[in-house]
């Protein structure tokens, strides 16, 4: 089935000061972690038909914004090709440019000295490239971003305009000089500056609107086709361009709106579903938890939530069942957004292997992690690929893992038994496939019998001569609280695929029960293969 991943990553001020000083061993802040948990989700997935879309909390004007879509626009702008001409230089190429789109007055409005003071090099040149390229932003600027003043041609035209209102009555005088003074052209300030760069910056942060293929996200965030890894020097880059955009409030309802709107999108209609956030939990806007968590629901979103804390009294790699009195507010939120699995869904043996401890309350558990180190980051992204995105792919793996851990521990020292007279096969095929089924489910009431208590109980209500393996099933699974039914070649193979216990049965001609008799009772731990029971190949020398 085909996914959709949303990533929902909080960059605000408040998730700048949690995460400040605890990644320093990563060599870098917040923001790369940001980048690896996007590269996380998406590595290694090689279907076409899987996407995913990025939204960023905390951006300049206190907005959210498409992370992907942001980073896009600055893809053919490599670090060698930045800053390669003074600041001088820049800002004869600024004002010329934002003269030409409309801001005839610029630079009676401002003065080289006091942008240079107020907007670095980096900054400057960056904002010019945009109004080189960008047509759309040089607008924006011009119209939304500079004080009206700029965009008078003028002081004479002012002057005449006024004559000539003046002249239309006398009443109208007081009004008219107001419209003049209004219209001068006053020095701007280092504060006025910085207030036009802090609307231009969110001119550049794209609203969500597109939703990407994974490898048009990998393409993005690697900055090359076919990349494979993220490397550190491209962690630098995007920590370059996004860093200046960001750390602002933190609008996480708004987040969480945009989100929604994306996952109801009719193309997606079909997809699996996955909400990874990463975020301190700590909203400034206002918002209804309980309806945002049901609206999710309602799409069948898988939610998982990662709290970042800058604590160390958290417990990694453990999912809660419930919330904890003395959490921090932010934990608690995360912790209700996010969602509720029954423990016989998970792959309980992956996530034991992998060193997870996972609380078993009422046979759920909260899809909800803390983290205050980038290692425990990466075990989030882990957790959300391994119960919503990649059950396919990890097919071998939990085959490996859930069955071979399964026979190892439990039929380690079951050896064929010589029947004799009794024709129990079917109590021998009932018991170890009730035995594997009540293994799957996490925390199970009342425990999991011992395999020979099943047979056993088998054997005393069904005897010991030939019964219908099916029947029995069916009137032995309910004790066990269990489900059976008969399915066809294409229904196994699917059982087969989610680790649902299939029994297969068949019959054997008097040769073939000859050749299994005869392997097992010289090899009571082999495997009978084909090539073993093939009679087609003729009489055996």
């Amino acid at each position: 089935m085909s996914t959709l991943v949303g990533i929902l990553l909080d960059v605000s001020a408040s998730m700048q000061e949690q995460a400040k000083g605890c990644f320093d061993e990563e060599g870098g802040e917040w923001a790369r972690s940001v980048f690896k948990v996007i590269d996380d989700l998406i590595k290694h997935d090689v279907s076409s038909n899987n996407h995913v879309f990025a939204i960023g909390v905390g951006g300049c004007g206190d907005q959210t914004f498409d992370i992907l879509k942001t980073i896009k626009q600055f893809q053919g702008r490599r670090q060698n090709e930045m800053c390669s001409q003074s600041y001088d230089e820049i800002l004869e190429k600024i004002f010329t440019v934002l003269e030409k789109g409309g801001a005839f007055k610029i630079r009676k409005w401002v003065q080289p000295e006091v942008i240079k003071n107020a907007v670095t090099i980096e900054m400057a040149d960056l904002m010019l490239h945009q109004l080189q390229t960008n047509a759309e932003f040089l607008e924006k600027f011009v119209h939304k971003c500079l004080p009206s003043a700029c965009r008078h041609l003028t002081s004479q035209s002012t002057e005449e305009s006024l004559i000539g209102r003046i002249l239309n009555g006398v009443g109208n005088v007081a009004q008219n000089i107001c419209t003049y003074t209004a219209t001068k052209i006053f020095t701007a300030t280092e504060e006025d500056v910085i207030e036009v760069e802090k609307r231009a910056k969110s001119c550049l942060l794209k609203p969500v609107q597109d939703v990407y293929s994974v490898h048009e996200a990998s393409t993005i965030v690697h900055g090359y086709v076919d990349e494979k890894e993220l490397t550190d020097e491209r962690l630098d880059e995007l920590m370059e361009l996004v860093e200046p955009f960001i750390y602002e409030r933190t609008p996480l309802f708004s987040a969480i709106e945009e989100e929604t709107t994306v996952f109801l999108k009719d193309q997606f209609s079909d997809h699996k579903k996955l909400l990874s956030v990463l975020s301190d939990g700590d909203p400034t806007d206002k918002g209804e938890l309980e309806k945002a968590s049901f609206g999710f629901k309602s799409l069948d979103v898988t939610i998982v939530t990662c709290f970042i804390t800058r604590s160390n009294d958290v417990e990694p790699k453990r999912l809660f069942s419930e919330e904890h009195s003395l959490w921090e507010d932010g934990a608690k939120f995360l912790f209700r957004l996010s969602s509720i699995l029954l423990t016989d869904r998970l792959y309980r043996s992956i996530f034991v292997k992998r060193g997870w401890n996972i609380d078993i309350n009422n046979n759920e558990t909260r899809l909800f992690i803390q983290v205050n180190h980038p290692d425990n980051i990466h075990d989030a992204c882990d957790l959300a690929k391994t119960v919503v995105c990649s059950q396919d792919a990890l097919s071998d793996l939990l085959v490996k893992v859930s069955l071979d851990r399964y026979i190892n521990r439990n039929t380690k020292y079951l050896v064929a038994r010589d029947q004799g007279d009794d024709a129990t096969c079917y109590a021998f095929v009932a018991a170890t496939v009730i035995h594997l089924s009540i293994h799957r489910i996490i925390g199970r009431e009342g425990g999991w019998p011992d395999f020979n208590i099943i047979l056993h109980n088998i054997i005393r209500c069904y005897g010991t001569k030939t019964a219908s393996t099916l029947n029995v099933l069916k009137h032995v699974c309910p004790e066990y609280r269990l489900q059976c039914r008969k399915i066809n070649i294409e229904e196994a193979l699917q059982a087969i695929t989610e680790k649902r216990p299939v029994v297969a049965t068949y019959r054997l001609t008097d040769d073939e029960r000859q050749i299994f008799s005869d392997f097992f009772y010289y090899n009571k731990r082999g495997i009978l293969s084909k090539e073993e029971i093939d009679i087609t190949k003729g009489p055996r020398k």
